[in-house]
């Protein structure tokens, strides 16, 4: 049922990158899982249908109560998470009549690669090792430029598969001096591979795939044919992500 209003909502829309559609619904998909990670104990589940979400008195992974302001996260250290109330929505219950089915369904959701616009990725294709990435291969984002540059021990670019010796991106002679003399300055990522670019037309109930038209997309192109488009952000860890502040190396994604 959920799929078929899902498709009816997707078949009404106009034409859009397939791309996008699957990195929100995907991104969907990490909320739900992150935001209900945590199972909820008897009395944590009375205190939450009886409203007092914030309220509870239990250090050992506390559930409920409004999250910390910025001012007072950035100021304060933090103590043990296992002591720190999970920030739910005061009003979640009522929209939730089961919290331990809505985990299952969250859970669910992450592995599911029908939540993929190819039919093949799931949230956890970018979140399945520590609830981060650590593919090595095809993993490269071209630089501010859409170029792909030369490693230090192979080619770079589409397909190419990070070595240790690769890194650092970008080295000063002296790494405690930023005004030394540039060693190496390379503007490409390590990042995490997606899905494959198509223009979304449509979707066939029953079918995991979406419909869409397939178009030349450089750089991600190898011998003529379309590979992974790379985003140009690694995947953080979903693990706890329901604490963060900011999300991504450049604070991209905030509270």
């Amino acid at each position: 049922m959920l799929r078929d209003s899902l498709h009816r909502r997707l078949n009404s829309q106009r034409q859009r990158e397939v791309a996008s559609n699957s990195t929100l619904r995907r991104a969907a998909a990490i909320v739900v899982a992150a935001l209900l990670v945590a199972p909820l104990s008897d009395a944590q589940q009375r205190n939450v249908g009886a409203g007092s979400i914030g309220n509870s008195s239990n250090a050992g992974g506390r559930v409920g109560g409004a999250a910390p302001n910025n001012t007072s996260r950035a100021t304060k250290i933090p103590g043990a998470l296992s002591a720190t109330n999970v920030p739910l929505p005061s009003n979640l219950m009522d929209f939730v009549s089961d919290f331990d089915a809505a985990v299952r369904l969250g859970k669910a959701f992450f592995w599911d690669v029908q939540v993929g616009s190819d039919g093949l990725t799931s949230c956890a294709t970018c979140h399945w090792h520590a609830g981060a990435d650590v593919r090595a291969k095809s993993q490269l984002a071209p630089g501010h430029d859409g170029a792909y540059h030369a490693l230090p021990t192979g080619p770079g670019g589409v397909n190419y598969e990070v070595k240790s010796g690769d890194f650092p991106f970008n080295e000063r002679a002296d790494p405690n001096d930023h005004d030394s003399p540039l060693v190496r300055d390379i503007n490409d990522r390590l990042t995490s591979s997606g899905i494959q670019h198509r223009l979304f037309t449509g979707v066939t109930p029953g079918v995991g795939q979406e419909d869409g038209i397939v178009g030349k997309d450089p750089p991600f192109n190898l011998n003529g044919s379309n590979v992974s488009r790379v985003e140009p952000r690694n995947s953080p860890t979903v693990i706890n992500a329901i604490f963060n502040v900011r999300s991504f190396w450049d604070g991209r994604a905030q509270e």
